[in-house]
């Protein structure tokens, strides 16, 4: 499956929050998701983890040639192909930590319905809350705000958000204060990657 260029992308600030370990982990997820759909980001963060791996080694006073590998703590940004799976859709790639996550993961058919035409089902995560999230085709989200930062990685079919549609591999990113009411596109079922600090406020 080719897809599209990436038109939406995690804020820059995000990008050096992950390249230095310190984005949560459940946010840190879906910008490894992000980076291996998007060419452009993944090449930013690597570049970097890597910057920000000399500017370490040079306040320790360590001398080497070798160039620093990224910490530890962070998702796998590489990419794996994934076999057809009946209900999964378009979905062909995932990134290692995301498809790990997903060895066990009914069809969306299964999942709890958490609102008309919307069902969702719960990832691990520390200290966010993060799900897989199913839209049917067409369906509009309530009215609602947020407390605290919110991220949602389309992974199949088109998000709708006021005026920007998002489409496969991009991130919406609502803070707090923020208020939308997100809808899928009209062809075909949405597949989400979502991400939030808080319960979300409905109006």
């Amino acid at each position: 499956m080719i897809m599209k260029p990436c038109t939406n992308h995690p804020p820059e600030e995000f990008l050096l929050d992950y390249a230095t370990g310190s984005l949560p982990d459940a946010f840190a997820l879906i910008l490894a998701t992000h980076a291996c759909m998007c060419p452009a980001c993944h090449q930013n963060i690597r570049a970097l983890e890597t910057l920000g791996g000399f500017l370490s080694m040079q306040a320790s006073g360590e001398k080497t040639n070798a160039l620093p590998t990224p910490a530890p703590s962070l998702p796998d940004t590489s990419c794996i192909p994934l076999p057809p799976i009946t209900g999964w859709m378009g979905l062909r790639t995932l990134p290692s930590c995301l498809a790990h996550c997903m060895e066990d993961v009914p069809p969306p058919s299964a999942w709890p319905e958490i609102l008309p035409g919307i069902r969702a089902f719960p990832l691990p995560s520390v200290d966010a809350k993060l799900h897989l999230l199913s839209f049917a085709k067409g369906v509009q989200a309530p009215n609602h705000c947020h407390d605290g930062l919110e991220m949602t990685l389309v992974l199949d079919g088109e998000l709708q958000d006021g005026k920007t549609l998002f489409s496969i591999g991009d991130v919406a990113t609502c803070d707090t204060g923020d208020c939308h009411a997100p809808k899928a596109g009209s062809r075909r079922n949405c597949l989400c990657l979502w991400a939030t600090e808080n319960d979300l406020v409905f109006l």
